[in-house]
């Protein structure tokens, strides 16, 4: 059967200091992770996941903790869907909620 699947590299390695940590926590998922002297080394063998699945308190902490660090693409992609999370869930919210990391500004 053929293998159509090819290792990702991301290089240079991601400073800490530079990647939020909603950043880091969907990053984490997305590839393998590996903290280096230099920077976080993001690497995966057949590509990186294009949906990750968080539980919701995770994902709400990580998107708190990174608004001190600016406006960024996946951080509005992740404030609309704990909104719309919220918003359908009414009285039983979910535990976990997909991230499609191909929707909108984050693929």
């Amino acid at each position: 059967m053929a293998d159509y699947h090819s290792p990702t590299v991301v290089q240079p390695n991601i400073p800490a200091a530079d990647i939020t940590p909603l950043e880091r926590l969907i990053l984490g998922l997305a590839f393998d992770a590996e903290d280096e002297e230099d920077g976080v080394y993001f690497h995966i063998w057949c590509g990186p996941s294009d949906i990750v699945t968080l539980s919701v308190d995770d994902l709400r902490a990580a998107c708190d903790a990174s608004r001190d660090h600016g406006e960024s693409s996946i951080g509005k992609h992740v404030s609309a869907l704990l909104a719309r999370s919220d918003a359908e869930a009414g009285d039983d919210p979910p535990d976990d909620i997909d991230v499609d990391l191909t929707e909108g500004d984050c693929g």
